[in-house]
């Protein structure tokens, strides 16, 4: 067997994992827990968005196990392990790296003030030149909101890590992040390559917190006690961390500067490599380091899957996508216009949550069909207004999962953005083998561990639907919320 790593996926929704041949490209065996369900988010107010990280250990273990039953051989010559997490969220450990509240995750809106005050207080020229980004509602501002509202849960806390970090805390036993993981929480410091010690101090957490941090492909062993429960082998380790998107634009093979990858599961992102910072916060982007050290401009929309979810659940808990899509592929969205803000602050309209819309429906006009087509038209008018900010795109690299299975989904964002769109048969779980893969043996480059991964279908742009998109992006775009 060649190099055998297992990738694992930390969602929002559930727990995917692959067992990888990495010389051969091969995918030997893949997972999901919850398989028939989602992970259920908890609001216990307006704006908050809280999972407990323990459910993500169960369902790590239960998708090891099944990796395990499916591909025993295999399984036993695992030389490392991967984790691609959601990003941005905050989980806080004590001595023995078990959580003290529920981890406050991506989507959760409470720290917006609290990351306008760390904003003023460190000033845009050093958030422009350290951090790449504002504090916005990123980790550090969560952290600060827990300083300001819950200090007394500090006193309990140890570490203050992202979820990505809890999963290889529970396997390792050591709570750290990674460089690239910093910079997700807006503590990383560009210009000094080290943890961004001024705005560590805004978030006002107690000095015991100050988290430590390696190469995001640095390895660490799996509790040996732990390893041989599992069936691993000795001496296996957890040897790549990152979050979904740098992940995800990895598993794509997005590497070189220019390179532009797209994901549209929970939340839709386009994420593109740059050689270094923009001189200024580009309006509605943010910036992060990317796996290789690049930096990656990443734009996130968050309600695209999950206003997908919505209206397929509206319109009837037994419908399947694909009947949903062929509903999109006969409906019009004759006038009708969807805003998809429902689903926590968005970055893109500089942190405000103004709600999800359906605006202009006639009953006497409109069919569900047409309702059905206006939600993925406003979900690709996101997408469109993002990228003015960013610029013309010419190619495009998605997985060919969530809602760009759907060819009417594929043809349409292409003739909107005017770019091509490559599918790859990859996931966040792959993109997490090959950065195992690389953890473990870095004699080859990540350009070489990438190139196995097959591009499966091409999307051009169609002038007459450009064209017609671009007539409905205008009126969609008046009615901005």
């Amino acid at each position: 067997m060649g190099s055998i790593t297992v990738g694992l996926d930390i969602g929002t929704s559930s727990v995917k994992g692959v067992l990888r041949d990495n010389d051969l490209g091969v995918v030997l065996a893949e997972a999901q827990s919850p398989a028939d369900r989602e992970l259920p988010i908890d609001s216990p107010l307006q704006g908050w968005a809280e999972q407990d990280p323990w459910m993500w250990w169960d369902h790590t273990l239960n998708v090891l196990a099944l990796l395990k039953t499916l591909a025993p051989d295999a399984f036993a010559a695992v030389s490392g392990i991967g984790i691609a997490y959601q990003m941005h969220g905050l989980c806080l450990l004590d001595e023995d790296l078990s959580p003290v509240r529920p981890a406050i995750i991506w989507c959760d809106s409470r720290a917006v003030g609290s990351g306008e005050k760390m904003a003023q207080e460190l000033g845009t020229e050093h958030c422009t030149k350290h951090l790449g980004t504002l504090p916005g509602n990123f980790t550090a501002a969560k952290l600060r909101w827990v300083a300001d509202h819950e200090s007394e849960v500090l006193r309990n806390a140890k570490h203050a890590v992202l979820p990505g970090d809890f999963v290889a805390a529970q396997l390792t036993g050591l709570a750290q992040t990674s460089e690239t993981g910093l910079s997700e929480m807006a503590l990383w410091d560009f210009a000094n390559s080290d943890l961004d010690h001024l705005a560590w101090e805004r978030t006002l957490a107690p000095v015991t917190l100050k988290p430590q941090h390696q190469n995001c492909f640095a390895s660490t062993p799996i509790s040996p006690e732990l390893a041989e429960e599992m069936g691993l082998p000795k001496g296996c380790t957890v040897c790549y961390r990152a979050g979904d998107q740098p992940n995800n634009a990895l598993a794509m093979g997005a590497l070189a500067p220019g390179d532009v990858a797209a994901t549209a599961g929970t939340s839709g992102v386009l994420y593109q490599i740059s050689n270094g910072l923009a001189p200024t916060i580009p309006s509605g982007y943010n910036q992060f380091l990317h796996v290789n050290g690049l930096v990656g401009l990443l734009l996130c929309i968050n309600g695209t899957g999950s206003a997908y979810r919505w209206i397929r659940e509206l319109v009837g808990d037994s419908i399947s996508n694909e009947e949903l899509n062929g509903l999109a592929v006969s409906g019009n969205s004759n006038g009708v216009r969807f805003y998809p803000w429902g689903n926590g602050a968005e970055r893109l309209l500089n942190n405000r949550n103004p709600g999800a819309s359906l605006v202009g429906l006639d009953f006497a006009r409109h069919s569900k069909a047409d309702v059905v087509r206006a939600v993925v038209e406003g979900i690709i008018f996101a997408f469109k207004l993002g990228q003015e900010q960013m610029g013309a795109v010419g190619r495009i690299r998605a997985g060919n999962a969530n809602m760009f299975k759907s060819e009417l989904f594929c043809k349409l964002v292409a003739s909107t953005l005017g770019a091509t769109v490559d599918l790859i048969e990859s996931s966040g779980a792959v993109g997490a083998a090959i950065g195992a893969a690389y953890g473990t043996d870095q004699s080859r480059s990540l350009e070489e561990y990438c190139g196995t991964l097959e591009i499966t279908k091409t999307f051009t742009p169609e002038m007459s639907l450009a064209r017609e998109m671009e007539a409905h992006y205008v009126h969609w775009k008046s009615g901005l919320p």
